[in-house]
Formats: structure tokens, C-alpha cells, sequence
């Protein structure tokens, strides 16, 4: 990668951080019920820790497609 990405992606990270500091004065409690556990926290929590999760599933799926996508380049290159 290069050093403005690597750069980019951890100002958006530290910006997130610093939201989800803000919003923890947020103090509507929400009951969130996963499979087996049922979870009571701060709405503001919820929705950046969800958020923080689909932006990490989404980052390491580009990965994994980019690598794919040249790897595939390399190979049509050396036929």
C-alpha cells in the first residue's frame, strides 16, 4: 500500500475513535439480542461499533479481491 492510503486509513480511524468517545455521553441504553447473548449499551456505541465492523469486513474483502484481481493480471501477462 501506499503511505497516503496507510495514512488515510488511520486518520479515518482515529476520527472514528474520537466519535465514539463523543457519543459514549450519549445516554439511551438499547438492548441488543445477538444469538445466545443479549447486550445492553449506548446507542452511540451500537451504531460505531457496527459501523467499525462492516468497514472492517468491507476493507479486508477489497483486500482479498485486489490481491485476486492481480493475480490474475499476472498470469494473463505471462501467457
Amino acid at each position: 500500500m501506499r503511505l497516503y492510503i496507510v495514512l488515510l486509513l488511520f486518520f479515518l480511524f482515529f476520527i472514528l475513535s474520537c466519535s465514539l468517545l463523543i457519543t459514549s455521553l450519549n445516554h439511551s441504553q438499547v438492548i441488543v439480542d445477538l444469538l445466545f447473548i443479549t447486550l445492553e449499551s449506548n446507542l452511540g456505541k451500537v451504531i460505531l461499533i457496527s459501523f467499525l465492523l462492516g468497514s472492517g469486513v468491507t476493507l479486508v474483502l477489497e483486500i482479498f479481491y485486489l490481491i485476486r484481481k492481480r493475480a490474475e493480471k499476472k498470469i494473463s501477462e505471462s501467457n
